[in-house]
């Protein structure tokens, strides 16, 4: 339905469907109602109120007051002193806009965008003075040169004029328009549109995928941390992309592409409409589109863009393995996997282990020889641990990568090592709970060192192998012959082994005291021993 006011004061209300509402002249309430309205207010100071649904409505003449009620509106003030207020739904808020024409002269406007995602479009061409505007907390009111406020609005386009403004984005993607003057542009978050124009201009992507322009003059512009377009258009700019993969081109002018990193850090090359420089490092400044861009600002100093393509593209080191025993000694060539895409000759400039117990030797053409360190000798049969070593080749231009050599160091079973041990015994007495292994040892960490045999060829007195692995010995009557005081020696071999086929053996020396017969008979007397070694003797009197 079309309603038609009078050129009078008028009230008309929306059917309920989706009506066309023209409020014609004269100071008109107008009421969209539920549906889809246009609203025109016309002449005169309106109020136009948009309801539920997705409304469209234009003050038109005279200071309005707009409210877009439910729904995605579109508020458009156009001349006069306006008050627009979005209400619930993501709305669009003009302000300095009349149909397809930019109003130069517009009044002061109030832009409040309720709840919802709100979107607010404010033209400032004709601005002489400088504009302080940040949407990063949308619950303040943000205000333009000429009074005209906005709040909880979340993205702005924003076209300014001749002052030095500061402009700043919010959680959303805005647009801004620096006009002339020096200008402060930062996007903060989202992707945003940012183009400074005339003046020398700063220029801040902020997070998101950003595109940045310098337009006239010697302007400064950052990327941030996504994947951004850098144009620096006119004039001696500087251009950083920062992080992720950016194109930057630097337009007509002597311009300067900013990098984090050293010169050695990148590689370089040609493509047919640039050049693509790549950062490689991990996490570094990306992988870049150079256009028109005439120097290189590193970390370690500044070169042309002929200088930094005279090196031409960094080699490409790939990871090595080596296996070793622990014993041995591990060789691999290094640079037989790795390329270098100019096909220059690459060499080994260094490998370097933080791991002390690892010897490294290496040629310039690639031989690199390891040999483990005696603390690997705990490995046994079976067993193995990985380690590391960082390699950096090297081209003829001093270009350089990284790679790492993985080293696996298997474990080989060494043979044990039996110590002789010396013990005392009285002629009626026994030795028995006797461990000869407490003085043996073995480097394999998973040794289990047992008596696997006995060599009692040649003993007088009786050795036996009890059930928990230690051994008993009995003189028996074989030196009952000896005087008080009087000794005499015994002795047998033992074979001791690891569990993991080592096998050493030793002897087992027995000292014999004679004693007096006691009151009584020849009763046995026998003492436990606990730890025995060599040149220890205890004496066990019968």
């Amino acid at each position: 339905m079309i309603l038609w006011g009078t050129g009078g004061h008028d009230r008309l209300d929306g059917s309920g469907d989706s009506d066309q509402i023209l409020g014609v002249a004269g100071h008109d309430t107008l009421n969209g109602g539920s549906a889809d309205d246009t609203i025109d207010g016309g002449t005169g100071n309106d109020v136009l109120s948009g309801g539920d649904g997705h409304d469209a409505m234009e003050g038109g003449t005279g200071h309005d007051r707009l409210d877009g009620g439910g729904g995605t509106d579109v508020l458009i003030g156009s001349t006069g002193n306006d008050t627009l207020n979005g209400g619930d739904g993501e709305d669009y808020l003009c302000a300095g806009f009349d149909g397809d024409r930019v109003m130069t002269n517009w009044g002061v406007d109030q832009l409040d965008g309720g709840a919802g995602l709100d979107t607010a479009v404010l033209f400032r061409g004709a601005a002489t003075a400088s504009i302080r505007f940040d949407l990063r907390d949308t619950s303040l009111t943000q205000y333009l040169d000429n009074g005209t406020g906005v709040v909880r609005v979340e993205s702005v386009s924003l076209f300014s004029g001749r002052g030095a403004d500061i402009l700043t984005g919010g959680v959303r993607s805005d647009t801004f328009f620096g006009g002339a003057g020096n200008d402060t542009l930062d996007g903060w978050h989202e992707g945003d549109l940012l183009i400074g124009e005339a003046g020398n201009d700063l220029i801040l992507g902020g997070n998101g995928d950003d595109r940045l322009a310098g337009g006239l003059g010697h302007d400064s512009l950052t990327g941030g941390t996504q994947n951004d377009t850098l144009s620096g258009d006119t004039g001696e700019d500087v251009l950083t992309g920062g992080a992720g993969d950016d194109v930057i081109d630097g337009g007509s002018g002597l311009d300067t592409a900013v990098y984090s990193g050293n010169k050695a850090d990148y590689d370089i090359f040609r493509i047919d409409d640039g050049v693509v420089l790549r950062d490689l490092r991990p996490n570094g400044d990306g992988t870049d589109t150079l256009v028109l861009v005439d120097r290189l600002a590193f970390a370690d100093g500044t070169v042309t863009m002929a200088h930094m393509l005279s090196r031409g593209r960094a080699p490409v080191a790939q990871s090595d393995v080596v296996t070793v025993s622990e014993d041995g000694v591990g060789k691999v060539n290094v640079l037989a996997n790795d390329r270098d895409d100019d096909g220059d000759a690459l060499s080994v400039v260094s490998v370097t282990s933080a791991n002390p117990n690892l010897s490294l030797a290496f040629s310039r053409t690639g031989q690199v020889t390891v040999t483990p360190g005696v603390a690997y000798q705990a490995l046994g049969a079976g067993q193995s641990v990985v380690t590391a070593a960082d390699v950096v080749v090297r081209d003829p231009y001093g270009n350089t990568s990284h790679s790492t050599l993985s080293v696996t160091i298997t474990g080989a079973n060494d043979a044990p090592t039996a110590v002789n041990d010396v013990y005392t015994i009285g002629e009626d007495g026994v030795l028995t709970g006797i461990d000869v292994t407490l003085n043996d040892h073995d480097p394999d960490a998973n040794a289990h060192l047992f008596v696997f045999g006995l060599n009692v060829g040649s003993t007088l007195g009786a050795v036996t192998i009890l059930d928990d692995g230690t051994l008993s010995y009995d003189p028996g009557r074989a030196f009952q012959y000896l005087a008080a005081g009087e000794t005499a020696t015994d002795s047998f071999t033992y074979e001791l082994s690891d569990g993991f086929g080592g096998h050493a053996t030793a002897s087992i020396t027995v000292n014999i005291v004679g004693t007096d017969e006691p009151v009584g008979g020849h009763g046995e007397h026998v003492m436990a021993q606990t730890a025995y070694t060599a040149g220890w003797d205890m004496v066990i009197y019968g």
